[in-house]
């Protein structure tokens, strides 16, 4: 790091499988059986529909007992939804050379051999007892068994593919919503650290250039000036520790801030600098960066008035643009040719990366010359108006 320059804000790696951990919360078993009997009791009942549907075309028999079984049915995979999806989450389908698709292979046909255990267990012990006299069933509970693994083996692989997929689509969704919210915050993070730094930047600038203030008068035998300087300075910086930990202000406080600055330098230049503040009242309630104008009047002082000869004029003025604030500060010196780059130190570049930081494309520094003659320099950013007079 350069001497000078703003110490870099420190940012430290984030585990993502702690973060996943922390931010992808698990679904309760209760709530997940809720989901999945709200989105199955519809594909069951269709599935009734259609089952009755072809055994009547057939010409085969129907009845509520068909419609049981298929109820039966679903309500099993149902039941089952929470297990598949903890299988989903523990082995990813996603894992890398198709390791989690190879699982699922085989616990697929595990889960689908057991759920047709259960559903055959339901029909054996619930069903078939109180079916019509005349209706063949199976002698046995294994064939039973049986006869449902040959007919309904691969429909089971099917449902339990379908879950799995839908779990691990659910969870990739949520993974990654988790990861970009804790990419908005660290970004938010590293924004408010650049802001500090920035502000922390103008703190030493402005501090050295008062005190030099001072000093002069003292040289001078100008003792009470100096002391007048000395409290005003301790009142400013009071006033800008009392905000260090808002990067917002009202344009009102801004403005106050502002007053007893030109009035330390309005001593320096005794009856040399004539300050003139035009801002509507109902413009003073708008939000404002703390500290924005500040270092753009003493660029203005210091490049622009401090070269003429005789009295000088700057004046700050405030105006609504549609949804935007525009704020001027201009002066009549011998505008931005005699300055170099345009005038860009650490009174222009300052402001302008933090409302690129606060603002994005919304907030920028315009610099022009004033229209009769001099610099102007205009900061442009949303117009937000403080709810309670103060910003948040």
């Amino acid at each position: 790091m350069r001497n000078g320059d703003p110490p870099h804000p420190r940012v430290e790696r984030v585990d993502d499988t702690a973060v996943n951990r922390s931010t992808t919360r698990r679904v309760p078993v209760l709530r997940l059986w809720g989901l999945a009997f709200a989105l199955l009791v519809p594909v069951a009942i269709v599935a009734n529909i259609v089952a009755l549907g072809a055994r009547s075309a057939a010409g085969l028999p129907v009845g509520p007992f068909l419609a049981l079984t298929v109820a039966m049915d679903w309500s099993f995979w149902a039941l089952l939804v929470p297990m598949i999806v903890w299988l989903a989450r523990r082995y990813p389908l996603d894992e890398p050379r198709f390791r989690g698709v190879g699982r699922h292979i085989g616990l697929g046909a595990v889960v689908a051999a057991f759920e047709l255990m259960l559903f055959t267990a339901g029909e054996w012990f619930l069903i078939n007892p109180y079916l019509p006299t005349g209706v063949v069933i199976p002698e046995s509970f294994v064939q039973n068994l049986w006869v449902n693994i040959s007919s309904w083996y691969p429909y089971g692989l099917l449902v339990y593919w379908i879950i799995a997929i839908a779990a691990q689509a659910y969870e990739t969704s949520r993974k990654s919503r988790a990861t970009e919210i804790e990419a908005a915050q660290l970004e938010e993070e590293l924004t408010r650290a650049q802001l500090v730094a920035l502000r922390m930047q103008l703190h030493p600038h402005f501090l050295c250039n008062t005190l030099n203030t001072a000093s002069v008068f003292m040289r001078d035998g100008r003792t009470d000036d100096a002391l007048e300087v000395v409290v005003g300075l301790g009142d400013l910086l009071n006033r800008s520790l009392d905000s260090m930990d808002r990067p917002e202000v009202t344009l009102r406080e801004e403005l106050e801030f502002i007053d007893r600055y030109l009035g330390i330098e309005r001593r320096r230049f005794s009856d040399r600098l004539e300050t003139r503040i035009s801002v509507d009242e109902e413009l003073m309630g708008a939000v404002v960066p703390t500290m924005i104008l500040q270092p753009l009047v003493e660029n203005s002082i210091r490049h622009g008035l401090a070269r003429r000869r005789g009295a000088g004029r700057l004046e700050i003025s405030a105006e609504r643009e549609g949804e935007s604030l525009q704020i001027t500060v201009e002066d009549d010196g011998p505008g931005f040719d005699d300055r170099a780059p345009r005038g860009r130190g650490v009174g222009l570049e300052n402001p302008s990366r933090r409302l690129d930081r606060l603002y994005g494309a919304l907030g920028r520094l315009e610099l022009r010359e004033a229209a009769g003659g001099g610099a102007a320099v205009g900061v442009r950013l949303p117009l937000r108006l403080a709810t309670n007079g103060a910003s948040s």
